[in-house]
C-alpha cells in the first residue's frame, strides 16, 4: 500500500516560521503531490477556519489529484471545504502570485482536524486505487510516497 509523504522538515527553518501541528499531516500530503507546493497554514485555533495556501501548476496531476480527493462528491467532508482562487501582489521566486487556499468553510477547531485527517486518508486511498491513476493517467513517479 502506497502513502503519501513529503519531507516536512525542508519547510521548517527561520524562513518558514513555524507550522501549526494540526497542519502537518496534510501539509506533507499536499506537497506530495506532483506542481503542488504549500507555502501557508493555519489550524484556526479553534476561532477561525482551517486554511493551507499553495501554489499548483494547473496543467498537473497534482491540483487535479487534490481537487478530486477534496470534491464532495468523493469525500464524505466535501460541502465543508472548498478550493479557493486568490491572488497576491509580489512575486515568491519568480513565481507569478497567484494561489489557491485549501479552507474549511465553517468547521473550527478538533473538528476540522478530524476532517483534515480525514482528507489524507481520502488522499491516500485514491492513490492505491490503480482504475482511478491508471484512468486519468496519472504517474505514479510524479508523486512522493512510501510503500507501507
Amino acid at each position: 500500500m502506497k502513502k503519501l509523504q513529503s519531507n516536512i522538515s525542508d519547510l521548517i527553518g527561520p524562513e518558514y516560521g513555524t507550522i501549526d501541528l494540526q497542519c502537518v499531516e496534510i501539509i506533507e500530503a499536499m506537497n506530495s503531490l506532483p506542481g503542488v507546493m504549500t507555502i501557508e497554514s493555519c489550524c484556526g485555533h479553534d476561532k477561525t477556519p482551517f486554511r493551507i495556501w499553495f501554489y499548483a501548476n494547473v496543467t498537473n496531476e497534482g491540483l487535479f489529484f487534490l481537487t478530486r480527493c477534496a470534491d464532495r462528491r468523493y469525500w464524505q467532508y466535501g460541502d465543508d471545504w472548498r478550493i479557493e482562487l486568490s491572488v497576491g501582489d509580489t512575486y515568491r521566486d519568480d513565481i507569478l502570485p497567484t494561489t489557491f487556499c485549501l479552507t474549511s468553510i465553517t468547521v473550527k477547531g478538533d473538528e476540522a482536524h478530524l476532517q483534515i485527517k480525514d482528507l489524507v486518508d481520502n488522499m491516500n486511498y485514491h492513490l492505491n486505487h490503480k482504475n482511478f491513476m491508471d484512468g486519468f493517467d496519472l504517474d505514479y513517479k510524479n508523486f512522493k510516497y512510501v510503500e507501507i
